[in-house]
């Protein structure tokens, strides 16, 4: 299958990045997540269902998504659900404060001289395996884990900065 790449990107990404639609029908409980069965009878729903898989398979590998499992609760269906960093909302300034270390054992500023807008969103889709359930997702910070430690990172668009923190044992 040839797929034409502007077909793709104004057909297919532009109808999953139209937010409003897809974050209205998304119940809470979801949080970051949306499900798979939401982004195909919202956003793809004039296209073929033959091809949907097809589509998320192109958005990983694009790095526009990762794909989650998920339950709502012990009697509910296990779900495919989509992350789409770009979509979520930036942190407010007091939950960062809330994720700030007071004193990180590592600490470490990358500056840029022009930080793209999609560069944070496909840094956290590439990181997605360091995410622990319940996942601590922003548009422009999350919480990872790695070897026992906490690593907080933080975009600074309008600054050019991305800011990396560290807790927990310095080895």
């Amino acid at each position: 299958v040839i797929l034409d790449p502007q077909f793709l990107t104004i057909e297919v990404l532009g109808q999953v990045l139209k937010t409003a639609a897809l974050l209205r029908v998304t119940p809470a409980a979801y949080g970051c997540m949306i499900p798979f069965s939401i982004i195909c009878s919202v956003a793809w729903k004039e296209l073929p269902v033959a091809v949907h898989n097809q589509l998320l398979e192109l958005m990983e590998r694009f790095e526009v998504c990762f794909r989650v499992y998920h339950q709502v609760d012990q009697h509910s269906l296990v779900e495919l659900c989509c992350v789409i960093p770009s979509l979520l909302n930036p942190i407010k300034p007091e939950e960062r404060a809330d994720i700030e270390p007071v004193k990180p054992e590592v600490y470490r500023q990358i500056r840029f001289s022009m930080l793209p807008v999609e560069l944070t969103s496909r840094l956290f889709v590439l990181l997605h395996p360091l995410l622990q359930v319940p996942i601590k997702l922003w548009k422009d910070a999350a919480i990872l884990h790695y070897r026992g430690q906490k690593v907080i990172i933080c975009s600074f668009l309008e600054r050019s900065m991305i800011e990396v923190s560290v807790v927990g044992d310095s080895n």
